[in-house]
């Protein structure tokens, strides 16, 4: 015990990966340009990531962690459909769509975007058990679990129904918002019969659709910060391959609605140069995928938008093997073989409690 103890503490105090280096900074620009703004609003820090990049998830951790430290109340947002565990519900124990069944499951917190972490941990694990990053997902989601964090999912719907636009996550969630731009006839005919153009705006429909619930959220809650974690193509903007501008990103919504938004890209090349750099942080971090890499595979045209989400994957999953997930978890302070043995413990109480209450609406939904 006390030979493991003193690794963890030479390896956060030596911080192969870059940890808490780069947690620090962000904390730090974080702080500044909070206690330099004059609104109070919350500030709004979006997090990029490669979502399968467990360094990624273990840096929002420590991020997280390092702002209530500094005595800030903080809200968290994620990149998954806002009603992904109402979904899985009605898959997994067959229930068909009802207004009834509906308003049930906002009333238990299904629905609303704002979940308890240990749930959504639940369904994830269930999902993606043996995947590396998941681990990281635990430590960050336990952390906000037990700090009871306010926690929204704020991507489109996942529903696979009629009103989807060629491929991708698009339901009628982005109609209300296609309907508000001048450009709507452009990009109705965009998403059903250009890849390329499709790609963008599929990024800034998304874009527009998070900042537009979070806002919602955040009229009702009340934050120092709202740490937004998200795929980093969302963040910035980028002006190569399918040139996606900064207007579009997801730190220039934010910005659209009043926040103060700072931006975590974790990669040099992957923004638009139209981002006011002071807004910005980036560091090589984690695995890295070149411009010239992109470029190559984006611009390919017998792929599809999967194969090449395959393609990049692949990288990433090779580096993940690469890692020593010892000396990882040990930079962020934390026993790797202690959050599995916590995983072990813990995922089947938090299954059983969501099953329960599944079952709940289910019996609610017969009668």
């Amino acid at each position: 015990m006390k030979i493991r103890r003193l690794f963890i503490n030479q390896a956060r105090q030596h911080d192969k990966y870059g940890l808490n280096a780069l947690a620090d900074t962000i904390v730090a620009k974080t702080v500044r340009r909070l206690r330099e703004k004059k609104d109070d609003k919350p500030l709004v820090l979006v997090m990029g990531e490669s979502h399968v990049d467990p360094a990624h998830h273990l840096l929002q951790y420590l991020v997280i962690k390092k702002l209530r430290e500094e005595g800030l109340n903080i809200a968290c947002g994620r990149e998954r459909p806002y009603d992904e565990l109402y979904q899985y519900f009605l898959q997994t124990f067959n229930v068909p769509h009802s207004d009834k069944i509906q308003q049930q499951a906002k009333a238990h917190g299904f629905f609303d975007g704002i979940t308890i972490a240990r749930w959504l941990q639940a369904y994830f694990d269930q999902k993606h058990s043996d995947e590396l990053h998941e681990k990281a997902h635990y430590v960050r989601d336990a952390y906000i679990s037990k700090h009871k964090l306010s926690y929204v999912f704020n991507d489109v719907s996942d529903v696979r129904d009629n009103a989807r636009f060629g491929i991708g996550n698009f339901s009628n969630d982005v109609m209300p918002l296609i309907n508000k731009q001048p450009n709507r006839e452009e990009i109705l005919k965009a998403l059903k019969n250009s890849q390329e153009d499709y790609y963008r705006y599929y990024l800034y429909l998304r874009n527009l659709f998070m900042a537009d619930r979070t806002d919602r959220m955040l009229e009702m809650k009340k934050p120092d910060v709202f740490v937004q974690t998200t795929g980093y193509y969302h963040v910035a903007g980028r002006d190569y391959a399918d040139n996606y501008p900064y207007e579009e990103s997801l730190m220039s919504t934010f910005k659209n609605l009043g926040y103060t938004v700072l931006g975590f890209v974790p990669h040099r090349e992957k923004v638009s140069k139209a981002c006011p750099a002071d807004d910005l942080i980036q560091e090589e971090f984690g695995v890295n995928i070149s411009e010239k890499e992109t470029k190559d595979i984006t611009l390919r045209k017998d792929i599809s938008l999967e194969e090449q989400a395959a393609i990049i994957g692949e990288k990433v999953y090779k580096y993940n093997k690469q890692i020593n997930m010892h000396a990882l978890f040990a930079s962020a302070g934390l026993d790797y073989k202690k959050v599995i043995r916590s995983m072990k413990r813990n995922i089947p109480r938090f299954q059983k409690d969501l099953t329960e209450k599944m079952y709940n609406l289910k019996a609610f939904h017969k009668n």
